[in-house]
């Protein structure tokens, strides 16, 4: 098998991990629904965020892992001093929490979510701390990297094939889950069935790879032309409609989907990955003072933080669940500012002084040479 390879980023991509993440967190903790931001907001699209997160990790890894050559023990212990030690002491605050409120811990739960499992099982991936299913999503796609990166180099396939295939996976998908789910809940609507549908539909990381596919075909597009676009005026127009296009699509895509396709299809699946693919591709082929203004050191910063913003909001929330979700005090979405700004605190320093000295001293002490 090919070896793989580290490279430099792209820190213009950074930021928007940062403002994707705290999507999420508005989507679970922020105005509720009679302020009028429902999921059908791009500023609560907190489900189709996870889409743009999967696109944006298959670009990135891609960009850095391709053009050089490194050993695949050392890629997998780099992936996972990368995600674990967070995640991992995330989970822990969880159960210990879970415990000291009385709830019932399944064993088989913790184990599920200990090795990044449980996006697999129904019944299961959000079953400790929910936001970690992408995480066991990710985890797939880290394990599977190696060998797509391998049939790519073997086959000799440019970025337009990948992209074909990353289109026909994405197609195929959208239609087996929606028809899948469809006929689910017309023959048992809210029961065991269904609700083990939903999970599988949902979370099971094959349901995501179209995603990442799309990720790894721009990845290849960005290697092999660069900076191509050099119209500033174009470049920001382009980036301009594209987010007025995703904005449009998120207030009316069940309309726009039904019209269209003629029939509701599932949007938690991947099915933004195109018009993702294009946004984040945009900003990585483009010179434009708009975009460099992305990678200005405190917004990478917040980008950088952006993982632990994201699998912390949960244990943070449970803390101010405890302090603010009693009848004497206000519900937690009407102090949501204070908690984006506590949670924003919170996950630099996170990043600091927990997630990067983790990592090195897993790198540190890696039981993998070279």
């Amino acid at each position: 098998m090919h070896e793989l390879t580290r490279s430099v980023r792209i820190e213009e991509l950074t930021f928007f991990r940062f403002l994707a993440a705290m999507v999420v967190v508005n989507f679970h903790y922020g105005l509720p629904k009679s302020a009028g931001l429902d999921e059908y907001s791009i500023f609560s699209a907190g489900p189709q965020m996870v889409t743009f997160f999967f696109v944006l990790s298959g670009l990135v890894m891609t960009v850095a892992y391709l053009p050089k050559q490194t050993s695949l023990s050392r890629y997998w212990w780099t992936r996972f001093a990368r995600i674990a030690p967070v995640y991992l002491a995330a989970l822990t605050v969880v159960i210990i929490a879970f415990s000291r409120q009385g709830k019932p811990l399944d064993p088989m739960a913790i184990f599920l979510n200990f090795t990044f499992l449980q996006a697999w099982v129904p019944d299961y991936p959000l079953s400790l701390n929910y936001p970690g299913w992408s995480i066991s999503v990710e985890a797939f796609f880290y394990f599977s990297f190696p060998i797509l990166i391998y049939a790519i180099k073997k086959w000799q396939l440019p970025w337009l094939s990948t992209l074909k295939i990353a289109i026909a996976t994405w197609a195929i998908t959208m239609l087996a889950t929606s028809s899948y789910y469809a006929t689910a809940h017309a023959a048992s609507p809210g029961s065991p069935a269904f609700e083990k549908a939903h999970d599988l539909v949902h979370y099971l990381p094959l349901a995501h790879l179209n995603s990442f596919l799309f990720g790894i075909a721009g990845g290849q597009f960005v290697l092999a032309r660069g900076k191509i676009i050099e119209n500033q005026l174009f470049s920001t127009l382009a980036f301009m409609a594209v987010i007025a296009m995703i904005a449009l699509l998120f207030e009316y895509q069940r309309a726009i989907f039904e019209l269209v396709f003629g029939e509701a299809l599932l949007f938690n699946t991947s099915i933004f990955a195109p018009i993702f693919f294009i946004l984040i591709l945009i900003v990585s082929i483009s010179r434009s003072r708009i975009f460099s203004l992305f990678a200005w050191k405190p917004f990478v910063v917040l980008g950088d933080a952006s993982y632990s913003l994201y699998i912390l909001q949960y244990p943070a929330a449970i803390v101010f669940y405890r302090i603010f979700d009693n009848p004497l005090g206000p519900k937690i979405h009407e102090v949501f500012p204070f908690f984006a700004v506590a949670l924003t605190l919170m996950a630099v320093f996170s990043y600091f002084f927990f997630e990067r000295p983790a990592k090195a001293a897993l790198m540190q002490y890696r039981p993998f040479k070279r």
